[in-house]
């Protein structure tokens, strides 16, 4: 008895239930770092108000701030884990994206109605590889039973890219059902969606479809035989693998981009724990969020106008738009982070030429300057020490602040290249759609 016929009995509900809780475990691990930080933070600040105050009772929790790590830390997983059981619904392939599972269902409808209208004595190879493509994608929709279970497959997008393989598998294979007059409209079907496309052979292509609705135009039912069929089967395949490629290439771009999101807000959150554990004060946690806030503000605006004036032809992205709005903000704070450190280290640590004076008195304010810095003057020039952390992350410093805001701005220069690489692969779909009816 497979699983989904199990599903009613008590097995199969449970199995159901942990397989889609294990996907939203999945998806909800993007929160965990945020989740964390922001509760470790709020935990170790108000600690140090406490202090601060010299209140005669410190909280358990966040007397110190390896204690305020570990016990956001907790927290954080204890909240994750009870959030993952509202966020189950990304395991089920109707949930996950209710736009493509209709867009999905409509296309597994038409096809099966095809093959229906055949009658039950249609047979053949091609007929039969068309109902064995149709009853997967019929019980991975729900349509048919046993119906097929929840898992991550649908929240990483990739059970939708294999549902379009599948029908457009069965779509070429029920070519060989129509007739004359359905496979003239069908070659006029793919010459709209080849001319103009960014397939590499696509004039060829048209060509070759052209010369085939010539010789049906003049010959008729008698010009239509097992040459033509294959021929249009390999250039509908052709057109349909170009497209299922580039779908592929989105929920891997996707897939990808939240992988990386995951990884790098991790490692963010550890390196706050180290410094929290090493003994960082209060206040320079304080400074370092301002100075993550000031980043991810400018890089969450920058994000917005640049998808302001970006093309509004909607074109399922599977998540990748949504994907860069969660990483804009974290890549641009941490940004934000490091180029204060990076500048105002990069800043003291430069040579700088000492000021010539020819007076008495400018001598003495140049030895005055240099004696208060602690420099030492060698060949002209004097070098600073390099400043400490406890300098660095300091809010009374408002260069920090603007430095922060212009590092904000970098990340979107790293990330051109992904965005252009996604946006050809939304351009190469639209290349591919009939004048006016999309194709699945």
């Amino acid at each position: 008895m497979t699983f989904g016929q199990r599903r009613g009995t008590l097995f199969g509900q449970m199995r159901a239930f942990a397989k889609a809780y294990t996907a939203a475990l999945v998806v909800t691990s993007l929160m965990l770092p945020g989740i964390a930080g922001t509760l470790t933070m709020i935990l170790f600040l108000i600690g140090g108000r406490e202090k601060a105050a010299r209140a005669t009772h410190y909280g358990w929790l966040n007397s110190t701030g390896t204690r305020s790590w570990i016990f956001g830390t907790l927290i954080a997983i204890v909240a994750w884990v009870v959030l993952a059981a509202l966020f189950r619904r990304y395991a089920y392939v109707d949930r996950a994206n209710p736009s493509e599972y209709e867009k999905l269902l409509q296309g597994y409808e038409t096809l099966r109605a095809r093959l229906d209208a055949a009658g039950p004595g249609a047979a053949g190879p091609e007929v039969a590889v068309a109902r064995v493509h149709l009853d997967e994608v019929g019980r991975a929709l729900g349509a048919l039973d046993p119906p097929a279970s929840p898992g991550w497959r649908w929240a990483a997008a990739v059970g939708y890219v294999g549902l379009h393989e599948r029908l457009h598998r069965a779509e070429e294979a029920l070519l060989a059902l129509e007739n004359a007059a359905e496979i003239r409209a069908e070659i006029c079907f793919d010459i709209s969606r080849l001319s103009g496309s960014r397939i590499a052979d696509s004039r060829d292509l048209v060509k070759r479809l052209e010369g085939m609705l010539t010789d049906l135009s003049s010959g008729g039912d008698a010009a239509l035989g097992a040459g033509v069929l294959a021929g249009l089967r390999r250039i509908r395949q052709t057109v349909n693998e170009f497209r299922d490629s580039r779908r592929a290439g989105l929920v891997r771009s996707r897939n990808n981009l939240f992988g990386t999101i995951v990884f790098t807000a991790m490692n963010a959150y550890v390196l706050l724990g180290i410094a929290m554990i090493m003994g960082a004060r209060p206040e320079q946690i304080l400074a370092a969020t301002v100075f993550y806030l000031v980043g991810a503000v400018v890089g969450l605006f920058r994000q917005l106008a640049v998808a302001g004036s970006a093309d509004t032809h909607s074109e399922e992205d599977y998540g990748l738009a949504t994907a860069r709005l969660i990483h804009t903000p974290l890549f641009s704070g941490l940004a934000g982070v490091g180029g204060v450190v990076l500048t105002l280290i990069a800043l003291a640590v430069t040579p700088r030429p000492a000021t010539p004076s020819s007076t008495p008195a400018g001598k003495q304010v140049l030895k005055a300057q240099v004696v208060a810095a602690k420099t030492t003057t060698t060949n002209d020039t004097t070098s600073n020490e390099v400043p400490s952390l406890k300098k660095i992350f300091d809010l009374n410093n408002p260069t920090a602040v603007v430095i922060a805001a212009i590092f904000g701005l970098t990340p979107s220069l790293l990330t051109t290249r992904l965005n252009s690489n996604a946006e050809k692969f939304k351009v190469d779909l639209r290349s591919t759609e009939a004048a006016e009816t999309a194709p699945t």
